[in-house]
């Protein structure tokens, strides 16, 4: 530090040089697959509308089976 730098830009010179992630995500919700080009980050996440449209087409294929289990034993 004798240098005229200050401990702040040491501090934001380490910081500066590794990649940072700017998108809030748990790490646990994130899968890494190391290639040769470098490190590749996949975010695991749902949204709502993804969580109703599979959320109905599951109930219509029960409603489709129970009809037809119905209309078979008539």
């Amino acid at each position: 530090m004798n240098n005229g730098e200050s401990q702040d830009d040491q501090v934001i010179d380490t910081m500066s040089s590794d990649p940072q992630v700017v998108v809030p995500v748990d790490p646990r919700e994130m899968t890494l697959f190391e290639t040769d080009s470098g490190v590749i980050h996949i975010i695991h996440e749902i949204t709502l509308g993804e969580l109703i449209t599979s959320t109905l087409i599951i109930l219509l294929l029960v409603f489709m089976l129970i009809s037809h289990v119905i209309r078979r034993f008539k």
